[in-house]
């Protein structure tokens, strides 16, 4: 009876093992997966501020091109505007 006892025991030892490393494989697997999605976080928090940060730069570029063509718009109506315009449209304005 001893034996059969001994070998109930060796098997649930070796079944409570298996479990063990299979939590321990699984624990694993879960870190390695977190850290991936912090890293890809990570990423794509740079991503989103230099993409934020290329926004803003092409904003300013855009307001600086505006003001240009303002500039030489009223250059070329200062030129060539009170020439041609007719009477009505002086007053009109």
């Amino acid at each position: 009876m001893a034996f059969v006892w001994d070998l109930i025991q060796q098997i649930q030892l070796r079944s409570t093992k298996s479990r063990a490393k299979s939590a321990e494989s699984k624990a694993r697997t879960a870190e390695v997966r977190a850290k991936v999605a912090e890293t890809r976080s990570r990423s794509a928090d740079s991503r989103a501020r230099s993409l934020e940060s290329r926004i803003t730069s092409l904003e300013d570029e855009l307001d600086e091109m505006r003001l240009t063509m303002a500039v030489l718009l009223d250059r070329l109506e200062r030129r060539f505007g009170g020439e041609e315009r007719a009477p009505e449209e002086t007053r009109a304005r």
